[in-house]
């Protein structure tokens, strides 16, 4: 029998049995039995032994999904042509371009309003779903707007459409089912193609969503060709790769335990997936944690940090490195402990998780992945089940029916 040794919320410590033939649910606060004195040494070394055998942690809806995305992000490529067609007439004609979503989704709606930006130059605004009915808006048969939820049932998402629609706003959905509440008040559905999510924190939709958005702006920039020909060399290979770093990841999973707060930080497109990670830690975890822009630090962020503050940086090799080393190396200098995510080993990390280089619309991709992972492992550090966090509920669709469990509705 293989236990992992941790403190659970009340700071008790206990165990967790990664080895009893019991349902994941069964690996929750209650769990945390007997005490111990054992050395975060100690408990890295029996993770890590576990962690020889994935099999121990594939009982995890949250792991299985993580490690599915090798396949779900080069699937969710496979769009209509017509479908492509018809988005890229809607934006490109389009006077106003609105994204809503919630939660996570909220995140790839940020994501891929930078793509749209950043890639074929064209302008939008985000707009939180549960906020949507306060905006001014204007919204006319000339606008359309993207919607993105995991299940298509999203309240918040399906009443923000509602609203759209009634004012002649054409819509695009991005969601699972395409039968479901959302995709059938839409005028045009793309499909995410990454089946069935079960955990609570989304993590292949997530990658999905944002994988579309980035091939609709590809599209219309007249590039998308050599995006999925990036897609199909790069990801095929990223989940063995953060393999290569599990360790790393392990280690800093057993840190943030220890942590009642940490901050990940990045620039431009880093940024985003900065507060994604943030999200996810805080879901499954409980751990308090904040995403911000690297570049904000200095304003005002920085009176928290003191010796041994965990700060995560996402900066990889694009043109946000050199003011991002510069950001983090000022909070070292103020005591903050740094675990770079990057391609490039810099000497301001105290440790590194790497990522595999490739082209600058790839790194919100390759950069989630290991922080998911990570998310998951320091929910196991703290004997929390990563897929059942406590007070919140999720809609699960797909093309038999809609179910609702006990996880969260913001995705």
């Amino acid at each position: 029998m293989v236990n992992i040794l941790q403190e659970n919320t009340d700071g008790i410590r206990g165990h967790v049995n990664l080895n009893a033939k019991t349902s994941p649910q069964a690996i929750n606060e209650g769990d945390c039995i007997g005490h111990s004195n054992c050395h975060a040494e100690k408990r890295l070394e029996q993770l890590q032994n576990v962690a020889k055998n994935e099999a121990h942690f594939s009982k995890f809806n949250m792991f299985r999904e993580i490690q599915e995305q090798q396949e779900t992000i080069e699937l969710s490529l496979n769009q209509q042509p017509a479908d492509l067609i018809k988005a890229s007439e809607f934006i490109t004609n389009a006077d106003n371009i609105y994204i809503s979503a919630c939660g996570t989704s909220l995140n790839a709606a940020y994501l891929g309003s930078h793509m749209l930006s950043h890639i074929s130059k064209y302008d939008s605004k985000v707009m939180i779903g549960s906020e949507f009915k306060y905006s001014y808006e204007r919204l006319d048969p000339n606008c359309v707007l993207l919607a993105l939820s995991q299940s298509g049932e999203t309240s918040d998402i399906v009443n923000s459409v509602r609203h759209a629609r009634s004012e002649g706003c054409k819509i695009i959905s991005f969601v699972t089912n395409q039968n479901s509440t959302l995709g059938k008040l839409s005028d045009l559905v793309l499909p995410l193609r990454c089946g069935e999510e079960l955990a609570v924190a989304a993590t292949k939709s997530y990658t999905a969503q944002i994988t579309i958005m980035t091939l609709i702006s590809h599209y219309i920039n007249g590039t998308h060709q050599q995006l999925i020909r990036d897609i199909k060399t790069t990801i095929p290979n990223i989940v063995s790769l953060c393999s290569n770093t599990q360790s790393a990841i392990y280690e800093a999973s057993l840190l943030l335990c220890q942590q009642k707060a940490c901050y990940f930080v990045g620039r431009g497109c880093n940024r985003i997936t900065a507060s994604e990670a943030a999200l996810k830690l805080k879901e499954v975890s409980y751990i308090h944690s904040e995403g911000l822009s690297a570049g904000e630090l200095i304003h005002g962020t920085l009176a928290t940090i003191e010796e041994g503050t965990l700060l995560f940086s996402i900066c990889p090799s694009d043109d946000t490195f050199g003011d991002t080393i510069s950001d983090i190396s000022y909070a070292k200098g103020k005591g903050a402990y740094i675990i770079g995510i990057s391609d490039v080993e810099h000497q301001v990390f105290d440790k590194w998780i790497s990522i595999p280089k490739a082209s600058e619309c790839l790194y919100p991709l390759l950069s989630i992945i290991p922080l998911q992972k990570l998310a998951f492992f320091s929910a196991l550090a703290k004997c929390v089940n990563p897929d059942s966090p406590r007070n919140l509920t999720k809609i699960v669709s797909t093309s038999q029916e809609t179910t609702k469990r006990q996880h969260s509705n913001g995705i």
